[in-house]
């Protein structure tokens, strides 16, 4: 089984931008995960199983996680109404600015409007950024 066809749900989030834990949100939104028998603990659902959208990844130390068939389960975060970032490159042309993408997430945009990066948490996106600023200021960015 290849890690493209099947991912983990932090490699689900990182195509959308999100977390794992949100991803994880999507998926009961979606009828892909529910509540274990215990009440506490989120699982595949029977769905998830019946359809083909999950199965097990075994780790060298005898454990399993449970990954997501990428197609499937990725045309139905889609159809959900998640959309995938671009992930494509784009060269950085400053000046550059912030937008609020979600919740916790950020992107620092070129100045052709482009996405340039993308991480969690205000304060840290606004570091960022004001360095990056600096570099284009003194030519050390485009």
């Amino acid at each position: 089984m290849s890690t493209d066809e099947y991912m983990n749900q932090t490699e689900l989030g990182e195509l959308f931008g999100a977390t794992s834990h949100t991803v994880g949100k999507w998926l009961m939104e979606v009828n892909l995960r529910t509540f274990a028998a215990d009440g506490k603990r989120r699982v595949p659902s029977s769905r998830a199983f019946d359809d083909g959208f999950i199965t097990k990844r075994h780790t060298d130390m005898g454990y399993y996680n449970y990954v997501w068939h990428a197609e499937k389960t990725i045309a139905a975060l889609e159809e959900a109404g998640h959309e995938r970032i671009d992930v494509s490159v784009h060269p950085l042309a400053g000046p550059f600015s912030l937008e609020q993408t979600g919740s916790h997430t950020y992107q620092i945009v070129n100045k052709d409007g482009t996405s340039s990066l993308r991480g969690l948490g205000m304060q840290n996106m606004d570091k960022l950024l004001e360095l990056m600023n600096l570099a284009h200021k003194f030519g050390k960015l485009e």
